[in-house]
């Protein structure tokens, strides 16, 4: 909470009060604290927080701490979670970037079933859909990840948004960067592991879900396709968040769809607050689908737009030149299978809130 507040006081956002935050522990503590990186953890942790308070500063946030993240250490936070029933929104921040069908079969399913619970209590999940793109580069192959490939789920997906001298978006794309190193006056395309790719959200196909009923006539191939919908997820171009590390306190640029998808959690809470009663939203996708004509989600198409940077932003699962350089970051340039385009897309899913999504979503 210091963290959040002293970010609120110098980026303008309203404090968040002791009462509008809790946390609910592992028993018996954390394991596996050096293997799963604590400082990496604790990041996370600040950046759901700040991001859907930034979003919805009225709202209670409650942080369900894993035990640990390998195994099901996180689906068993989400479980709790559940059967809780004390939060109206879950956002989850994680995945599974070897693909979907490297997890135990009994994993996913304890997941789904969770999941369907949720959503008979009238519980909305938002799942990220990770940073590596379609996943090539950690399995080999595009595939999609898990849990956001699930039926149940909200799958947020990410942009890249440019402002101009008055705060306005002057760009607006999917979240899929190319890279490129200068070598003297000309420019060249990384050559990594996995190419010119250098972060993106991601997307694609599930090879294990059907399309539910809401996707019909909208995604290919007639299986669950991933994202829904999107928000900023750029790290270029992301959000200011301040956390304090090794005891040095400083405000930064963050993202991934680690960021999307609280964003988009806190949009749905802002909704149910103009609610009347505050009903809750529950399974929230057919909804999302409902209104992809209706001008509450702006489709997301390419543009052609980019950033410089001296270093380049890491993710797990993207290989990316070290050290400092000289690097151009080119926004939304298809280094994969995955780019924006008219109507739903495998970035940005039906496209990212306007400024009457929560009009919309609280009708």
């Amino acid at each position: 909470m210091a963290d959040t507040n002293q970010a609120a006081a110098q980026l303008g956002v309203p404090p968040l009060a002791a009462s509008q935050y809790s946390a609910v522990l592992p028993q018996g503590g954390f394991t596996d604290v050096t293997e799963c990186g604590a400082d990496g953890w604790a990041a996370e942790q600040t950046l759901d927080v700040q991001a859907s308070h930034t979003i919805a500063p009225a709202a209670k946030i409650r942080y369900y701490a894993g035990k640990t993240c390998k195994g099901t250490g996180l689906y068993d936070a989400f479980n709790q979670a559940v059967t809780d029933n004390a939060v109206d929104v879950i956002s989850n921040s994680y995945g599974n970037a070897d693909g979907e069908s490297s997890l135990p079969q009994a994993a996913r399913d304890q997941f789904n079933s969770m999941a369907l619970q949720a959503a008979i209590q009238g519980q909305t999940i938002t799942v990220s859909t990770g940073d590596a793109g379609n996943n090539s580069g950690p399995v080999g192959h595009p595939t999609a990840s898990f849990p956001s490939s699930s039926p149940w789920v909200v799958a947020v997906g990410g942009t890249s948004v440019g402002l101009d001298q008055n705060n306005q978006p002057k760009v607006l794309t999917g979240w899929e960067n190319s890279g490129n190193t200068q070598s003297g006056a000309t420019w060249a395309p990384q050559r990594d592991a996995d190419g010119p790719f250098a972060s993106g959200a991601g997307g694609g196909t599930s090879a294990l879900y059907d399309a539910p009923d809401w996707q019909a006539g909208v995604v290919p191939d007639g299986k669950r396709a991933v994202p829904d919908i999107a928000a900023l997820a750029d790290s270029y171009t992301g959000m200011l968040v301040g956390q304090t590390i090794r005891g040095q306190f400083g405000i930064g640029s963050y993202g991934g769809t680690s960021l999307a998808s609280p964003l988009i959690a806190g949009l749905v809470v802002d909704a149910q607050q103009a609610r009347s009663g505050n009903a809750r939203a529950g399974l929230l996708t057919p909804v999302l689908y409902g209104l992809r004509e209706s001008g509450a989600i702006a489709d997301v198409t390419p543009q052609k737009a980019g950033v410089w940077t001296p270093m380049m932003h890491a993710f797990g699962g993207v290989a990316v030149p070290g050290g400092q350089g000289s690097y151009l970051i080119d926004f939304d340039a298809r280094p994969q299978n995955l780019q924006s385009g008219p109507g739903w897309d495998n970035v940005t899913g039906l496209g990212t809130p306007t400024d009457g999504f929560i009009s919309a979503l609280s009708q």
